[in-house]
C-alpha cells in the first residue's frame, strides 16, 4: 500500500497483512516511487521478522520491481509455489484497506494538513524550491512518522469491527496474526534463515540502497541548526520549519 502528497515531500510505503488487518511495517519518506527504497524497505521488514508470507498482493509498476526480486528469491526454496505464482498483482483498492487508510488520513489532517496548508499559503513553502523540499522533509518526516507509527500501534492492538462480505475473522490484529489457529486461519508463513537473506542480499543488491532520504551534508547542516527534532510536539513542527529555513 502507498500514498504519496506531491505538493510536500510526504510519502507512505507499508505492508498490511489481509487475513488479521495487522499492518507489518509502514514507512514514511520523501518519495515511495523508487523501486530501491521499497525493496530495501521489504527486506528490512524481512531481515527483523524473519518470517516470508506466502503470497503478496501488489500493485503492477516498476517502484516493485525489486521488491518482487527479493521476494522471489527467497520464495524459491520452499518448494510449494512457483517464485511467480507468489507474487499476485492488482489494484490497491481491492486490497481491503480502505478503512485503515481513511482512519490515517483523517488522524494525519487534524495534526498536520492546515500546518501544511498554511506554510504553501502564506510563501514560507514553494514546492519548486529543493531546498524548502528537503528542510520540510527533514522537519517534517520524523515527527509525521512517529504519529503514525502510534497509530499503528493503537491499530493493530485494537478491535477491528467485522467488514460486511469479508470472510476473515473479528478481533485484534495483533492477536489473530500471532493465533491464527485460534480464529481458524492457516499460518502461510515461512521462516527465513540468515544465509537465506545474506543470499538475497547479495544477489539483489537491496542493501546497496541508502537509508537516509536527505544527502549527508545538508542534514548535517540542518542538525547543527536544529539538533533535537524528534522531540518537537506535533503541534510546533511549522513554527521549528520557518526558523530552520530563515537561517538556511
Amino acid at each position: 500500500m502507498g500514498f504519496q502528497n506531491w505538493t510536500f515531500p510526504l510519502a507512505i510505503y507499508g505492508c498490511y497483512d489481509t487475513a488479521s488487518r495487522k499492518v507489518m511495517f509502514i514507512k514514511l519518506w520523501m518519495s515511495n516511487a523508487d523501486p530501491n527504497l521499497v525493496g530495501r524497505w521489504y527486506f528490512d521488514h524481512l531481515y527483523t521478522t524473519r518470517i516470508i508470507s506466502s503470497k503478496l498482493r501488489i500493485d503492477r509498476g516498476t517502484k516493485t520491481a525489486l521488491l518482487v526480486t527479493v521476494h522471489a528469491i527467497l520464495r524459491q526454496n520452499h518448494g510449494d509455489m512457483t517464485p511467480e505464482d507468489s507474487v499476485e498483482y492488482g489494484s490497491s483498492i481491492n486490497n481491503r484497506i480502505e478503512r485503515w487508510w481513511r482512519e490515517l488520513h483523517e488522524r494525519l489532517e487534524k495534526f498536520f494538513k492546515f500546518q501544511l496548508q498554511q506554510l504553501l499559503d502564506q510563501g514560507f513553502y514553494d514546492p519548486e524550491d529543493v531546498v524548502d523540499r528537503n528542510i520540510l522533509a527533514y522537519v517534517y518526516v520524523p515527527i509525521v512518522h512517529r504519529e503514525i507509527d502510534l497509530f499503528v500501534e493503537l491499530w493493530n492492538n485494537s478491535r477491528t469491527r467485522l467488514q460486511r462480505g469479508t470472510l476473515m475473522p473479528d478481533g485484534i490484529p495483533n492477536l489473530i496474526y500471532n493465533c491464527p489457529e485460534e480464529y481458524g486461519i492457516e499460518d502461510k508463513g515461512w521462516p527465513l534463515t540468515t544465509e537465506e537473506l545474506a543470499e538475497a542480499a547479495e544477489v539483489s543488491g537491496v542493501l546497496d540502497v541508502t537509508d537516509d532520504f536527505l544527502a549527508g551534508d545538508f542534514r548535517r547542516e540542518c542538525s547543527n541548526h536544529l539538533p533535537d527534532v524528534d522531540s518537537i510536539q506535533a503541534k510546533d513542527p511549522a513554527r521549528k520549519y520557518r526558523e530552520l529555513r530563515r537561517v538556511i
